[in-house]
């Protein structure tokens, strides 16, 4: 009789395991979900300059972020007359920087410079340095792919490990002069 018994609880046992084992190690594969999508929006408001005395300048911009909390660049830019589009492709580049701003955050910022000597001109451009991106993941654990696309083309693209029912956010790092980030899309699947 122990024997039966042994046999009976052995088996009610292994059972047990093999429908805990179906519960936790499931199959389910991640369902990505990108929920928001935020950066900063730096805007410029105001620009000047003013001699050194070392006959180098101080040219400034006054730049109002009135997006989210982040990196912002801007790029000192030589033009050929005051009214070109600094966003241009007549614009020179002269040298880019990048500054943590605040959300609703204005401020001023400079770069020395000696005058261009063949552009009579300045202008700036400013662009957002970061996309943040917040994904939860409605499925079980696993690998996701997240992408920012301008159209079709892959902008910046990253690979998240997210458990299941969580949520991350991953921000995206870039010079994002060229591309609009209103305008771009995101992308989110589970990798296989």
């Amino acid at each position: 009789m122990n024997y039966d018994r042994r046999s009976v609880l052995i088996g009610t046992g292994t059972a047990a395991a093999m429908t805990l084992a179906g519960c936790v190690g499931g199959s389910d594969s991640p369902e990505p979900v990108a929920v928001d999508v935020s950066h900063p929006e730096p805007r410029v408001v105001d620009v000047d300059n003013e001699q050194n005395d070392d006959g180098t300048y101080e040219f400034s911009v006054e730049i109002d972020n009135t997006g989210s909390s982040g990196d912002v660049g801007y790029t000192l830019v030589w033009l050929e007359d005051q009214d070109d589009d600094p966003y241009g492709s007549a614009a020179e580049v002269e040298t880019s920087h990048e500054r943590y701003f605040d959300g609703d955050e204005r401020r001023t910022v400079s770069v020395t410079a000696d005058p261009s000597d063949d552009r009579s001109a300045y202008g700036f451009r400013v662009w957002a340095g970061q996309v943040s991106v917040e994904v939860e993941n409605e499925g079980g654990d696993g690998t996701v792919a997240v992408r920012l696309l301008d159209g079709t083309e892959i902008v910046d693209e990253a690979e998240l490990l997210v458990d299941g029912g969580e949520t991350t956010t991953h921000e995206f790092t870039s010079d994002f002069s060229d591309v609009d980030p209103e305008a771009i899309d995101v992308d989110v699947e589970a990798v296989d």
